[in-house]
């Protein structure tokens, strides 16, 4: 087998790892996974390129915006403290703050005015 074609099969293998850990993991979960992975190695936080056209009153933090995120992929409080790493009560903290935030009283609607702000 010539050179090119191991880079062709390492291709290849590449591509179906990553196909199978979207599969399993989730695209959602997958984000907040390697943005936390970011954040654990460059000591920065990814949120903060996160949002493009954000409310002038509203400031999410970047953990704000991950859970909302993940619970907006469908994902349950628990799954989203799993997800990064936290306890569930840090997760509902989040939820709460960013509802407080937003001046609604579900994270439906925190979700909602998220997207339309451009923080998801």
């Amino acid at each position: 087998m010539s050179s090119p074609d191991l880079g062709l099969h390492a291709l290849a293998a590449r591509v179906r790892s990553e196909g199978l850990v979207r599969a399993q993991v989730g695209d959602t979960r997958l984000v907040c996974l390697t943005e936390d992975a970011f954040e654990r190695l460059t000591g920065r936080s990814s949120g903060d390129h996160v949002r493009e056209n954000p409310s002038p009153a509203v400031h999410l933090t970047p953990r704000e915006v991950q859970a909302l995120r993940l619970v907006a992929g469908g994902l349950t409080a628990a799954e989203t403290a799993a997800v990064l790493g936290v306890a569930v009560n840090t997760v509902s903290q989040h939820l709460v703050g960013a509802r407080r935030k937003y001046g609604v009283s579900s994270t439906r609607a925190a979700v909602e005015r998220a997207r339309r702000d451009g923080a998801l």
